[in-house]
């Protein structure tokens, strides 16, 4: 046989004989790569059509998302993106709204991250949640596992220092990474720390709290409608329903003060009316005169009792403030309370107010720093101010200043701002209204002294904020005076 042709027959030879080993060495390859990337699309397809997705909407036109699926492959979402079990939705601007198979809505703020389990759990890395949930339904969070029954509402917020739950609606179990867990009833907030997550000795329910006004106050709450939330909670916890004339109004315990009693206003309550009818009994003989949002209220001196028709409430949060004089119209207590309401709204100009202004009494007034230091036994770094700044003193030309502030200490029974009590400290946080129109504000330089005082009843810490209100009036420059020559005779 001719050389050319036995070197051409062992050619073929050995390709016939590596030929199977390099095909097969390619399947397998295909294989690694395939089960790397995520496994096979179509058994990935097959199990999607076998769920019901989660759909989006998008808070605006301005809104950014973005869905990671499994493999972390991902893409930019839209409101025709369905979310499936397994796959990650970032909020990257706006915000995001989820509706789940089980008809549930949750509403993620910008930054979220936020993963549907294939149990049907949530995984909240990052920012905020409001879930109005229609079944029960689990979320974890980086420091705390939350378990909210259906016809809840809740609010998460997720961060680098800890988790926070609030429940506005319902109630859910809260637990620790640890597995250390408490019930939260509508009302409720707990803040779970990086610190504590892991902590098996957490006395957790000493960590629960009352949901504070700066959280009822925030963007947040107000875009999601809370006080709809609150308002539902209130109804729920009344027996009965009172219709009066032109209004309708929950039937509950009212506030009771020293110098008076409500039958029914109390703080943070609601109605369903744009006017509200607000009775009581006085317990005090000293008690000569009141006013509700600066207007006169009719006493029976007779039968102890007050009464004012239809106050009308112009706004969805309303603050009434309550002022008690004696009969020399000399003040004898104050008071704030936030009644929310969800009938449509009229604007009503606020008359003068139908009470002369008290006198200062020794009780209310800025008496300011001795020369000598105030030595208290407390930690001062454990009272703060949050607003309108961090530090004691403000600048402003507005007529409507609220002053918020917070403490961490322990057993601070109440906070009395120049010797008004505050009805909104809630253990924790308060707010005080510096209002022209209530009277704790005036141009020139105002002064509020902070107490706070222990469950004994004595002040265990004072602090003073001071307002500069300066008037947005231009006092327009004097004509010159130009100096007559003077005569000695009439001319």
């Amino acid at each position: 046989m001719p050389r050319n042709i036995r070197r051409n027959v062992d050619i073929q030879s050995t390709i016939k004989d590596y030929i199977v080993p390099i095909i097969g060495g390619i399947i397998v390859l295909i294989i690694i790569i395939s089960f790397f990337r995520g496994g096979d699309d179509s058994v990935q397809i097959a199990q999607k059509e076998n769920q019901t997705p989660t759909s989006i909407a998008f808070s605006s036109t301005e809104t950014e998302a973005i869905i990671r699926y499994p493999g972390d492959s991902q893409e930019n979402a839209n409101e025709t993106t369905p979310l499936y079990k397994g796959e990650t939705i970032i909020v990257k601007e706006g915000s995001v709204s989820l509706t789940n198979p089980g008809g549930s809505i949750i509403a993620l703020n910008k930054i979220a991250e936020l993963k549907y389990n294939e149990d049907g759990s949530y995984a909240l890395y990052s920012s905020d949640a409001w879930l109005t949930l229609e079944e029960d339904t689990s979320v974890s969070m980086r420091y705390a596992n939350v378990a909210g029954k259906s016809g809840s509402v809740i609010s998460l917020t997720q961060n680098e220092a800890g988790s926070t739950v609030y429940v506005l609606l319902g109630s859910a179990k809260v637990s620790n990474i640890a597995g250390i867990s408490t019930n939260l009833v509508q009302g409720q907030k707990i803040s779970i720390s990086r610190l504590n997550a892991s902590n098996e000795d957490l006395d957790i329910v000493s960590e629960k709290s009352t949901i504070d006004s700066y959280f009822k106050g925030s963007d947040w709450f107000i875009e999601n409608n809370g006080y709809l939330a609150i308002q539902q909670a209130n109804k729920e916890e009344d027996s009965e329903t009172l219709t009066g004339t032109g209004v309708t109004e929950e039937v509950g315990t009212g506030d009771t003060g020293t110098y008076i009693s409500f039958n029914r206003l109390r703080d943070e309550m609601n109605v369903d009316s744009n006017t509200f009818n607000i009775s009581g009994t006085i317990s005090d003989s000293k008690v000569g005169a009141i006013t509700i949002d600066n207007k006169a209220v009719t006493l029976n001196i007779e039968n102890k009792s007050f009464a004012i028709q239809e106050l009308p409430l112009t706004a969805k949060i309303n603050d009434i403030v309550v002022k008690i004089y004696d009969t020399d119209k000399n003040i004898l207590e104050k008071k704030v309370y936030t009644v929310y309401t969800s009938a449509e709204l009229k604007q009503e100009e606020t008359p003068e107010p139908e009470v002369p202004a008290q006198t200062p009494s020794s009780e209310t007034e800025n008496t300011g720093l001795g020369a000598s230091a105030t030595n208290y036994e407390i930690d001062a770094t454990k009272f703060a101010f949050t607003e309108p700044s961090t530090t004691n003193k403000y600048t402003t030309t507005g007529s409507e200043i609220t002053i918020r502030g917070n403490t961490t200490a322990k057993g601070i029974s109440k906070v009395k701002i120049n010797g008004f009590e505050l009805s909104s400290f809630n253990g924790s946080t308060w707010r005080y209204h510096a209002f022209e129109r209530f009277d704790t504000l005036e141009e020139g330089t105002n002064q509020y002294r902070v107490d706070y005082y222990g469950t004994s009843g004595a002040i265990v810490y004072t602090d003073y904020y001071t307002i500069v209100k300066k008037s947005t009036t231009v006092t327009p420059s004097p004509e010159p005076v130009i100096p007559q020559e003077e005569t000695l005779f009439e001319e």
